[in-house]
Formats: structure tokens, C-alpha cells, sequence
């Protein structure tokens, strides 16, 4: 009996080959693991990380030029422009250029003046007596603006005062100073463009006001420009040679102790 009880078990534990694969071989339907999917390449991330890298490594070239540039640039610059302010040069108000071209234009064609031929200043020529060579007349100085050289020198040395004693050449704050006086002195009609220019000039130019009437109280003639400011001219009464407009009981605009030249009378 044990003889055969040991029979049958040693048939259950042995298999049959094609039984054996049938255990270990995976279901085709899909029993079988998956092999798992390898994510995609993240490229917008990869052109953020290569984009901040671009920036960092720009910001550290502008920031080496400064450092080591600035200073080349600047002694190039002052040489350029100078070291110092030295003058100040400004384009005064013009008289009609128009008119201006055409005197100079009939000055220079008018035909050349003959000095009078005495009997020592004869030449012989072909046994015949010449006069002289005829000389040209000296041109007239044409005034080209109707501005006084009182009043140009004041300017000027509002604005060198203006710059202080040693401004700097690099600087954009002297030049805000020197638009600043000038359009407070009344001449200009709002702040003058000043702009810097070699050899330690400074160049100044503008709309300029331009003299209409003059305002007349008491025993002054205050000069007034046709956007109706007063000018920092006052003068006797009839000396102007303007109209003159009367009656005004108004004084002229202040601004503190000083007279206001931007405010319409």
C-alpha cells in the first residue's frame, strides 16, 4: 500500500514537458509586464536653462566692458570735447536772413570803384597814357543780428556763471544749468537747446523773442515781445522809437523779488 501511495505521488510531482512550458510560458493576450515608456525630451525646458545662461554670461561681458572701458572711453572723450569749458558761444537772433544775403550778394557784384587818375599816377603803354588798376571798394560790415554787444556780453556771462568754476565736461548738469539762466533771463522763448561741442565749447541756440511795443508806466517804456511778455529792456519814454501802449494800470509779472519774463502781462 505505501508502495503505491509513494506511486502516485511521485506521477503528481513529475510534469509533463509540454505541461511545464504551458505553466511558465506568459499568456500571449497579455499577461505579460509592459516595458515601460522613457518620458520625452523636455526641450522648452532645456532653451530656458540655455537662454538664462546667454543672459548671465552677456550681463558679465557688458559689466567686464564697463569696468575695464569706461575709463579708455572717457580719456577719449575728453579728448574730443576738451577737458574744460572754455567759452560759451551762442547763436544770436538773426536779422531777415533774406535781406541779409541780398546786401551782402550786391556788396560783393558791385562793380569796382576807379580812383581818380592824377598826372603822376599815369602809365605809358604803347606811347598812350593808362589810368591805374581799378581798386575794390572795402564791403560794409552787414550787422547779422539786431541784438546790442551789451546785451550778447550780459548773456554770455550769465551763462559761463552758470557753469560754475570748474564743471565738468562730462557732465549733462552744467548744461541744464546754462538753459535754465538763459530762460530766465526773458530773451528766449522757453529753454534753449545747449549742447556741447569741441574743444571746450559750449553752443548755445533758441527760439529768441522778438520785440513788438513797449508798455509804457510812469516814466518807463518796458519793450514787449509779440507772445505779449515783458523783455528785460526798459527805457526811457520815446527813446524805444515803438508803439507804445498806455493806459495798463497792472505792474509787470514778479516771481518773488525778481521780474517774472515768462508770465503774459
Amino acid at each position: 500500500m505505501d508502495a503505491r501511495m509513494n506511486d502516485l505521488a511521485d506521477q503528481d510531482m513529475t510534469l509533463d514537458p509540454h505541461e511545464e512550458l504551458a505553466v511558465e510560458a506568459p499568456d500571449e493576450a497579455g499577461d505579460a509586464p509592459q516595458a515601460e515608456a522613457k518620458p520625452a525630451f523636455a526641450w522648452g525646458r532645456f532653451a530656458g536653462y540655455l537662454g538664462s545662461i546667454f543672459v548671465v554670461a552677456a550681463l558679465a561681458g557688458v559689466g567686464l566692458g564697463l569696468v575695464y572701458g569706461w575709463k579708455p572711453l572717457e580719456k577719449k572723450a575728453q579728448t574730443v570735447v576738451g577737458a574744460k569749458i572754455t567759452r560759451v558761444e551762442i547763436e544770436w537772433p538773426a536779422i531777415n536772413p533774406l535781406a541779409a544775403k541780398a546786401v551782402v550778394k550786391s556788396v560783393v557784384e558791385a562793380p569796382p570803384t576807379m580812383l581818380p587818375v592824377k598826372g603822376g599816377d599815369k602809365k605809358k603803354r604803347g606811347g598812350k597814357s593808362e589810368p591805374m588798376a581799378p581798386v575794390q571798394a572795402p564791403a560794409p560790415v552787414v550787422p547779422t543780428t539786431w541784438l546790442p554787444d551789451q546785451f550778447q556780453e550780459q548773456l554770455v556771462a550769465t551763462a559761463m556763471g552758470a557753469l560754475g568754476g570748474d564743471p565738468d565736461p562730462l557732465s549733462r548738469e552744467p548744461l541744464d544749468k546754462v538753459a535754465a539762466a538763459l530762460e530766465a533771463t526773458g530773451w528766449f522763448s522757453g529753454a534753449p537747446e545747449v549742447e556741447r561741442r569741441a574743444e571746450g565749447a559750449i553752443y548755445v541756440k533758441g527760439p529768441w523773442r522778438t520785440p513788438a511795443v513797449v508798455l509804457r508806466q510812469g516814466d518807463k517804456d518796458y519793450l514787449m515781445s509779440w507772445d505779449t511778455t515783458a523783455m528785460p529792456v526798459d527805457y526811457k519814454i520815446g527813446q524805444a522809437k515803438m508803439p507804445a501802449i498806455v493806459g495798463v494800470q497792472q505792474g509787470p509779472p514778479m516771481k518773488g523779488a525778481a521780474r517774472d519774463y515768462n508770465t503774459v502781462w
